[in-house]
């Protein structure tokens, strides 16, 4: 017998014992019909009410996902779900998603599938298939989203936990990555330190929480790469395709640098800022180095092994060490990587480049 009172979660009595009825019937039976039954015994949103309010600007009302916690609990039993990730409860999550996405798509409404998406991709990022894995978390993420009411913040469910790497969730996947960037980048700095400032809302970064998410997304899925990409020898990317690669990730950390200057600084540089512009910024108001002219000659093919070694060495134009990272993913982001092009000097000096770009990063974040 079914020992819940979902009277608890916010059903009336006759709703309640027509759940539990359903819920032993398809136990039970396993059919399509009792799975339709189960789920139509208690009240969803209308899928395009839902649509409406994902695709919103700002945040709207609540929009009725009230019942929630019913939907978790439902999973949980369906897919006898154990706090460990295991490769039985993933095949049964993938066989309950499929069944629960006919359903909303042939009844027109929206379940929650927050607890079905967290427990698919924890089990993806255990078994290291980390983009699949951090895609599940994410729909997790915008599941829980929903539950939001009026213009509160996201709620602090594992899956936001994860995202912005918060260790008191105590999650290996999480605690991996935060030791990475303890080793690699922080330096002197904490990563609490780190954490408050950039990771967590309130962040320095925006007071605009999507905004912001936009820039937690981005900067955590390319930990996980980097992580990754780290571990790796070298000649395994001694290839075109290797080179490539180490070059796009490159790009993708002078992205975040670029795009993390213009939403600190918003307030006094205008809507269609360069990176040129930021760099004026950062000399005139914040950091008060010296500008200096004609870097991207410096950054030219057949001068870049001797500009990497300035840089890398904290004495390319400047002896300040948090300048030459600026200047690096300045050189790199317009000159270099505008184009397609494999370099081996990228791949030979990939890890250096990346610790010295990040300088520049963990500083004008914490510090600034």
């Amino acid at each position: 017998m079914i020992d819940i009172d979902f009277r608890s979660f916010g059903l009336d009595d006759i709703q309640s014992e027509n759940l539990k009825e359903n819920l032993q019937q398809y136990l039970n039976h396993q059919t399509d019909s009792n799975f339709y039954a189960l789920y139509n015994s208690f009240p969803h949103p209308i899928k395009r009410d839902v649509e409406q309010f994902e695709a919103a600007l700002t945040p709207l009302p609540d929009i009725g996902v009230n019942y929630a916690p019913i939907d978790d609990i439902l999973y949980s039993l369906i897919c006898n779900y154990q706090r460990t990730p295991s490769k039985k409860l993933y095949w049964n999550t993938v066989d309950f998603l499929t069944k629960i996405i006919k359903y909303e798509d042939d009844v027109g409404v929206h379940t929650h599938k927050g607890a079905a998406y967290y427990n698919m991709g924890r089990y993806e990022l255990k078994h290291a298939k980390f983009e699949d894995g951090l895609l599940k978390i994410h729909l997790s993420l915008k599941e829980d989203h929903l539950k939001h009411r009026g213009q509160d913040n996201f709620p602090r469910t594992p899956s936001f936990q994860l995202i912005t790497l918060d260790r008191s969730l105590q999650d290996s996947a999480v605690l991996s990555i935060v030791r990475f960037i303890e080793n690699q980048f922080l330096g002197s700095h904490s990563f609490d330190d780190f954490y408050s400032n950039f990771l967590d809302i309130p962040s320095t970064i925006s007071s605009n929480y999507m905004e912001w998410l936009d820039h937690i997304c981005f900067f955590t899925s390319r930990m996980y790469k980097l992580n990754r990409y780290f571990k790796i020898r070298s000649d395994y990317f001694n290839s075109t395709l290797g080179e490539l690669t180490l070059a796009s990730i490159i790009g993708d950390i002078c992205l975040l640098i670029e795009s993390t200057c213009k939403l600190k600084l918003r307030g006094s540089l205008s809507n269609n800022a360069t990176l040129y512009n930021i760099y004026i910024k950062l000399c005139n108001d914040i950091y008060l180095w010296n500008t200096e002219r004609g870097i991207n000659a410096d950054f030219e093919e057949s001068q870049l092994e001797n500009t990497l070694i300035h840089v890398l060495n904290n004495n390319y134009r400047s002896n300040d060490p948090i300048h030459n990272s600026f200047l690096l993913t300045y050189g790199l982001r317009n000159k270099v990587l505008h184009n397609i092009n494999s370099l081996n000097l990228i791949r030979t000096k990939f890890v250096e480049i990346i610790k010295k770009q990040m300088e520049f990063f963990i500083d004008f974040v914490i510090n600034h």
